[in-house]
């Protein structure tokens, strides 16, 4: 029987296993996952020991590492609009997004062990199999990044079909290769696919249906659906005076029309405003770590910080929600999201209104 949790502290996610006392993990006659400290992040693994005989699986063997849960809650807690501005109680969604992560992993590895290979086609057929590699499922709920449908819970429909062909122990009579033929004929009338590293991971491999750590059946729909998040997204990286805009829509803007005049930056939007920006107050308010003190929100490099003759020497859009600029003072790595535009904009009628 597989050792596997058998519950956790929510608080500390500290794992009891289920093995005998007397058990060694690498005995052969268990079947185990073990939870590895590493000094840094690895891969996790599932490997097996077969009979070369007779192909029996002797063995399944897991090794999850810790760092990854770590990894996980880092990434949600940087997709959330500042959790611990006020307390350190805001943890959960972060914990249960690491944790659908790890227990999707886990499948996933224990998947390697009956020896299934990676479907990097699943994330096409709505998630169809936990040997894909996914990316977290970030939706928007009222306004606020929801992480509550992050990773898909058990086992997917290509999953199934896997096992069917992979174990199917036939009756005696029952034609085994017309069988397995029919099995996978089914699986292809349902519109499931298999596509797996050779054609997904080599430079001459591509395959539209192949892409690893997407989701979505349309690529192009999916970074709409991406983009339409990443405004949020992109606030909770915001620190200092500017840390919690309260319109966090996306504003649009026609960029085509952006003016670098001797004087400053022209934006025009498309509710009709002009935005007028000085170069010098613009580049001093940049908001990335460099000019902002990530724990403490204090500015290290304010507009009395910057050289009076700055200015910018190109620029790109940033999905539809930022445009970054590079300075001439070689400073580069500020994003300026459209809402944080729209506030600190220092055209006459905002500066007298």
């Amino acid at each position: 029987m597989w050792a596997v949790p058998e519950d956790y502290s929510e608080d500390f996610l500290t794992f009891n296993l289920v093995i005998a006392d007397d058990a060694d993990p690498m005995d052969v006659r268990y079947n185990v996952i073990q939870w590895v400290h590493r000094a840094t992040r690895g891969w996790s693994y599932g490997s097996s020991i077969v009979d070369p005989r007779t192909g029996e699986i002797l063995k399944g063997h897991v090794s999850l590492g810790s760092l990854r849960i770590r990894q996980d809650f880092l990434i949600a807690q940087a997709l959330m609009n500042q959790p611990f501005a006020e307390t350190n109680e805001n943890y959960k969604p972060m914990l249960e997004m690491a944790l659908a992560r790890i227990r999707q992993l886990s499948a996933h590895e224990i998947g390697h062990t009956l020896g299934f290979a990676h479907n990097f086609a699943a994330s096409t057929n709505n998630n169809a199999s936990v040997m894909d590699y996914p990316h977290p499922k970030v939706t928007l709920k009222n306004k606020q990044i929801d992480l509550s449908n992050a990773y898909a819970v058990g086992i997917g429909e290509w999953d199934k079909i896997t096992v069917a062909y992979s174990y199917s122990d036939f009756k005696e009579g029952v034609d085994e290769e017309k069988a397995l033929k029919t099995i996978l004929e089914e699986a292809t009338q349902n519109g499931y696919r298999y596509i797996t590293d050779q054609d997904a991971r080599p430079n001459g491999g591509a395959h539209p249906y192949a892409h690893l750590w997407d989701n979505g059946a349309n690529a192009a729909e999916e970074l709409e659906d991406v983009l339409a998040s990443n405004g949020h997204e992109v606030g909770g990286f915001l620190v200092g005076p500017y840390a919690n805009l309260e319109d966090t829509e996306m504003t649009g803007a026609d960029l085509s029309n952006l003016d670098l005049s001797e004087n400053g930056v022209y934006i025009s939007w498309n509710d009709g405003h002009t935005g007028f920006y000085p170069y010098r107050y613009l580049r001093g308010n940049c908001c990335c770590a460099g000019c902002v003190e990530e724990m403490t929100g204090n500015r290290r490099v304010g507009e009395d910080d910057v050289r009076e003759d700055v200015d910018i020497v190109d620029w790109m859009q940033i999905g539809r929600y930022a445009i970054q600029f590079l300075w001439s003072d070689t400073h580069d790595s500020g994003i300026y999201p459209f809402d944080l535009l729209k506030k600190i904009c220092r055209c006459n009628e905002c500066v007298m209104g």
